[in-house]
C-alpha cells in the first residue's frame, strides 16, 4: 500500500498547480487573447488540463484505497469491539488528516477539470479561425487592389490575383499585370507573389500576356493548382478559352465579357 500512496500523494501535488494554471487561462480568455498569445494560452491549458485530471484521479486513487482500508480493518478482531480505521493517503499523509480541506480540494480539482473540459470542448477564446475560402481571399484581394489603383492605371491596366497549391501543399497568393513587363507597384502587390510568366508572341488578338494567361501559364509550369483568381477588370474572350481549356471557369471570381 506504500507504493500506491506515494504514487498518489505525487499525483495530488499537481492539484494547486493545475488550479493557478486554470486561472490564469481564464483570465487571458477574458482578455480576448489571439496569435501568439493565444498559442502560448493553449499549451498551457494542456498541461492545466492534465495536471487537473491527474488530480483528479489522484483523489479517486485515494478515495478508493480509504474504502479498501476501511473494509480490510472491519474484518480485524479487537477487543475492544470492530475497528472503524481507514487510511486516505491524500487526506492523511499530504494534508495532515484534515478532512474539511481534502473535501474542498477534491471539490476545486474536479470543477476546475469540468471548466477545462468545457473551455476545450466550446473552443472559447481559444478558437482557431477557419481558413478563409480561396474565391473570398481572391475577391478581397481584387477590391483592395482596385481602391489602390490610380485613375490612369484603371483606365490602361489590369492586375490580376490567383491562390494556389504547390506540389507540396504550400499555399501562395500570385499577382500579375497585364503586358509584357508584368510590373506591380508595391503598394498594389503587398506580400503577394508577382509572376511575370511573359512570352514574346503575345498579340492584341492572343492576349498572351493578359493577367489570366500569365497566372495559368505560370501554375502550368510548375505543377501548381489554381483554386480561385479573379482581375480587376471583366474576363476578355482569348482568355476566356484559355480558362475554359484549363477546367477553371468555376474559379474564377470576376464576370467574362
Amino acid at each position: 500500500m506504500g507504493g500506491i500512496a506515494g504514487l498518489t500523494m505525487g499525483a495530488a501535488a499537481a492539484v494547486l498547480p493545475a488550479a493557478g494554471a486554470a486561472v490564469g487561462i481564464g483570465t487571458s480568455m477574458a482578455l480576448g487573447l489571439s496569435g501568439a498569445a493565444a498559442t502560448t494560452i493553449t499549451t498551457a491549458a494542456t498541461v492545466a488540463g492534465g495536471a487537473a485530471i491527474a488530480a483528479v484521479g489522484a483523489f479517486t486513487v485515494s478515495s478508493i484505497i480509504e474504502q479498501g482500508t476501511s473494509s480490510y480493518f472491519r474484518q480485524i478482531p479487537c477487543p475492544i469491539g470492530p475497528s472503524s480505521y481507514s487510511y486516505n493517503p491524500i487526506r492523511d499523509s499530504v494534508l495532515g488528516g484534515n478532512q474539511r480541506l481534502y473535501d474542498d480540494l477534491y471539490m476545486a480539482s474536479g470543477i476546475v477539470t469540468a471548466g477545462i473540459i468545457h473551455v476545450g470542448s466550446a473552443n472559447i477564446g481559444l478558437k482557431q479561425s477557419k481558413p478563409t475560402p480561396p474565391r473570398e481571399n481572391v475577391t478581397k484581394r481584387i477590391d483592395d487592389i482596385q481602391t489602390r489603383m490610380t485613375d490612369g492605371e484603371k483606365a490602361k491596366t489590369t492586375y490580376g490575383v490567383a491562390e494556389v497549391k504547390l506540389k507540396d501543399g504550400t499555399r501562395e497568393t500570385w499577382e500579375a499585370s497585364a503586358g509584357k513587363e508584368g510590373y506591380v507597384r508595391p503598394d498594389i502587390r503587398g506580400n503577394d507573389i508577382v509572376i511575370q510568366n511573359k512570352v514574346s508572341d503575345a498579340t492584341p488578338l492572343n492576349r498572351y500576356n493578359d493577367v489570366e494567361q500569365t497566372l495559368i501559364r505560370e501554375a502550368n509550369s510548375r505543377n501548381a493548382e489554381i483554386l480561385s483568381m479573379g482581375a480587376t477588370r471583366p474576363v476578355c474572350p482569348a482568355c476566356q478559352t484559355v480558362i475554359i481549356s484549363n477546367d477553371l471557369t468555376d474559379r474564377v471570381v470576376t464576370p467574362f465579357k
